[in-house]
């Protein structure tokens, strides 16, 4: 009995079932990930062009400042 449940662990399905969940726990992280930064930046443009004396500046500042970080790092990566 012992021998048939390691060779249940051993099994190719159960490893596969095991990426297969880890790669769902990934995916909901990133998911989660991507919502809170759309949030945020929809919150900062929201505010930015209610409280800034200039509205345009104010709304598109935090967009300048990710397309900054991204390109740093795509110039760092190929570096």
């Amino acid at each position: 009995e012992a021998l048939n449940e390691v060779g249940h662990k051993m099994h190719p399905v159960s490893y596969l079932d095991f990426i297969g969940e880890a790669i769902a726990d990934v995916g909901g992280t990133a998911s989660d990930l991507f919502e809170s930064i759309c949030l945020v930046l929809a919150a900062n443009v929201i505010v930015g062009s209610k409280a800034h004396p200039a509205p345009h500046f104010a709304s598109g500042l935090c967009f300048v400042i990710i397309a900054a970080g991204t390109l740093g790092a795509a110039i760092l990566s190929f570096h």
